[in-house]
């Protein structure tokens, strides 16, 4: 996390550079002074100070009154998709306040952290937490999982907590056992009549699961994989036209993708390079012999080894890049010299 803190008394400047001491191997932590009792002091309003910092940090810890953060931060409150997970710490540094953002944004974890490292004691108000029960954004920021519709995530934690029941769809597996409130069906079964008034969660990257009522939660896990090959010289619009026709036609979502993979042959193909940094993707390149490693059945292209060295760049790669006990999910397609594949990472979902 890059941490942004301010204080504003000489004694709340110590609980700071204590908290910043001890947060610092793990973070990015800023602290700064707003007071002239303190041994250094910004001259920068709180107002804008506060603007830049709800712009470029991922979190913001008040060393106040919770009121001054209330009245700080909100001219700024746009949306917990997107502001910064909020913290207050009282100038002694006895309680560690979650004031917003405790799920998505973190806030929760950062306020126990500081009880953990600082000796405050973490203040934590949100139902689902309170209560030891599930929370499906904590839960989606946990599992890695894009939350499509935070406000029908909001109805199906509203469910759990007011003692209800939720379906939950997915055909990954889980690493614990599942709490008894939630009820897990294959997405096979999404089509069959379900209890009436039950709130759905669907785990899955194909937007076919999409449910149609906007109260059900659709979460979808990033574990595909792309293997890209192209011809040399192919630009990056050309990449993304393929890969975007590919992903429709089999009908997956864009934001499941987690990463590209191809041969190191590509280490220097510009347009793929562009492609990857324009869609805010990783790309991973792997040598002939790691390539070759890959179990399976692959497309076979003659010409393909001849210049590389592996009968198929794009569904090796994929299937590489996915990691131990892969799914093939898109075997090599074409379009227009460019080749891509998908493979799914197996992955098991923590209820935690």
């Amino acid at each position: 996390m890059d941490i942004g803190m301010i204080c504003f008394s000489r004694e709340g400047e110590i609980t700071g550079r204590r908290i910043k001491k001890e947060l610092s191997s793990r973070h990015e932590v800023w602290l700064d002074c707003k007071s002239r009792s303190t041994s250094v002091t910004i001259d920068e309003s709180l107002s804008s100070w506060t603007e830049r910092n709800f712009r470029t940090r991922d979190a913001i810890v008040f060393i106040s009154a919770a009121g001054i953060a209330v009245r700080a931060i909100a001219p700024f409150v746009s949306s917990k998709e997107t502001d910064p997970a909020i913290v207050v710490v009282d100038e002694k540094g006895t309680f560690a306040i979650s004031l917003m953002s405790g799920h998505l944004g973190g806030a929760n974890e950062l306020a126990e952290e500081i009880g953990r490292l600082a000796g405050a004691v973490p203040v934590i108000t949100t139902a689902s937490d309170i209560n030891g029960l599930l929370a499906p954004d904590l839960f989606a920021a946990k599992n890695g999982l894009i939350i499509d519709d935070i406000h029908a995530a909001g109805k199906a934690s509203a469910a759990i907590v007011n003692g209800e029941k939720v379906l939950l769809f997915t055909d990954m597996e889980f690493a614990r056992a599942v709490p008894e409130y939630v009820l897990v069906r294959r997405l096979e079964r999404l089509a069959e009549p379900q209890p009436e008034g039950m709130k759905k969660i669907i785990i899955s990257p194909y937007v076919y699961h999409k449910p149609e009522d906007p109260e059900d939660t659709w979460l979808i896990p990033q574990n595909v994989n792309l293997g890209i090959g192209c011809r040399r010289g192919t630009p990056a619009e050309k990449i993304k036209e393929a890969v975007d026709t590919v992903l429709s036609e089999y009908g997956i979502d864009r934001r499941a993708v987690r990463r590209v993979a191809s041969i190191d042959l590509k280490e220097d193909e510009e347009g793929l390079l562009r492609y990857c940094s324009e869609e805010g993707l990783d790309i991973r390149f792997y040598s002939e012999e790691e390539l070759l490693k890959a179990e399976g059945s692959f497309s076979s292209s003659e010409f393909v080894r001849k210049i590389t060295g592996v009968e198929s760049v794009c569904e090796r790669s994929a299937v590489t890049a996915a990691g131990p006990e892969p799914e093939l999910i898109i075997k090599k397609q074409v379009r227009d010299r460019v080749t891509v594949a998908a493979a799914v990472s197996k992955e098991k979902l923590r209820f935690e």
